[in-house]
């Protein structure tokens, strides 16, 4: 079937970060390769809208949308979920696409599967990342008991950040442990029916083999060639002594154990500093801790800076720190190019290469590595070789067309 029309559907999309990015980018890549393509949400934030010039159709927008799960079964959820799938239902029908394309994250699989019952629909997923980082909060179908069997195996990679709280899901009502199982298994149903699914990472592509015993291929790729200086000159090694974070300041984050990094760096160096950009929940707790470090002053937060500016802070860095728990993570890939080394944690799933040369390094490696050596690895590091990485393996453009093949 050849494809025209591509529907990129999401049940909500949030303030602007990396998911939405990711989408805009991949919509924007696909029309520029001459598909007719139409993004639709349930609801999605103003700002997102604003940002792309592609046509949204959406049935709410606001400034702020929640994600927060919400198992309520009253008349009204119901009656919620039946003018959804009629919503998205007629729309689907008005534009016809020949092709639609979700995440397997929030429920958005399920949602189109529903809304298309007893029709045909030509279904790819991509699967941004492993429901494992998220907590109990955000995520709890990994503790259903289809994934009983397969719990074990995947969890032991990401028990030691303490952000899934086992017993805390034994304690949950009958009412909602029924439910998840529920949602489970419709989101099961749903990513079968897809006609492929498509992962990030192959961390993840294992994951859900595992979980829903179907195929998953990874197809990595985020930025736009935009994202890259023209000038790779512009990416030569920093000779500035800080540190950056930038992005939400959420908890999931671990901006804390980002502060720890920086502190060991802090003790060798006087002069060292830790950026700190971006806002978010987790602000005023991780104020109260930088105020309790030993070297307080030296750690800033900016808040919010314009992209041009938060430009030259990447370039300028000795390293930046990204300790998501997080496969795939943009904010790593867009300190990588411009040519800035990343710290990360080890459920980081990008290639080796960037392992090899110095330009990711492991949490655990820098914490039980001396400074010294640490530096010279950081100030050594070949900079334009990162942004050749980045340009031969993780652009939109080169790989977007691999999604509609």
């Amino acid at each position: 079937m050849k494809i025209k029309r591509i529907v990129w559907f999401e049940t909500s999309s949030i303030a602007w970060g990396g998911g939405p990015r990711f989408m805009l980018n991949a919509c924007e890549a696909l029309r520029n390769s001459g598909y007719e393509v139409s993004i639709v949400h349930f609801n999605c934030s103003t700002e997102i809208v604003e940002r792309s010039t592609l046509p949204f159709i959406t049935k709410t927008v606001s400034s702020e949308v929640q994600q927060r799960k919400n198992y309520d079964t009253g008349i009204g959820r119901i009656r919620r979920v039946i003018e959804r799938a009629l919503w998205l239902r007629r729309n689907l029908d008005k534009i016809q696409p020949d092709l639609v394309i979700t995440t397997g994250q929030w429920e958005s699989a399920i949602w189109l599967c529903v809304a298309s019952l007893f029709k045909k629909i030509n279904l790819k997923i991509f699967v941004y990342g492993s429901i494992f980082s998220f907590s109990n909060d955000n995520d709890i179908s990994k503790f259903s008991s289809i994934f009983y069997r397969v719990f074990p195996n995947i969890y032991s990679d990401y028990a030691d950040f303490g952000h899934i709280k086992k017993h805390l899901y034994d304690q949950l009502p009958l009412r909602v442990t029924l439910l998840n199982n529920i949602e489970a298994l419709a989101r099961r149903w749903a990513i079968n029916r897809a006609s492929a699914v498509f992962t990030l990472t192959d961390r993840v592509a294992r994951e859900v083999e595992m979980m829903y015993g179907c195929e998953a291929t990874p197809l990595p790729m985020a930025l736009n060639s935009r994202d890259i200086p023209l000038d790779l000159e512009c990416s030569m090694n920093s000779s500035n002594s800080y540190c950056l974070y930038f992005g939400r300041l959420i908890p999931s984050k671990r901006i804390d154990a980002a502060i720890d990094v920086f502190e060991k760096f802090a003790e060798h160096d006087a002069e060292f500093e830790m950026i700190i950009v971006g806002s978010g929940q987790d602000r005023e707790r991780l104020e109260n801790i930088a105020r309790n470090s030993i070297y307080s002053e030296r750690i800033k937060f900016r808040g919010y800076v314009s992209d041009a500016d938060l430009l030259e802070l990447i370039k300028g860095a000795s390293f930046s720190l990204n300790l998501d728990i997080a496969d795939f993570d943009l904010t790593t890939l867009e300190s990588l190019a411009l040519g800035c080394p990343v710290v990360v944690s080890k459920i980081c799933d990008l290639r080796k290469e960037f392992y090899d040369i110095n330009a990711l390094v492991c949490e655990e490696e820098v914490l039980q590595t001396d400074v010294t050596q640490l530096r010279l690895m950081f100030d050594q590091c070949d900079r334009n070789s990162i942004v050749t990485l980045i340009q031969k393996h993780y652009l939109v453009e080169d790989k977007v067309k691999s999604l509609v093949a």
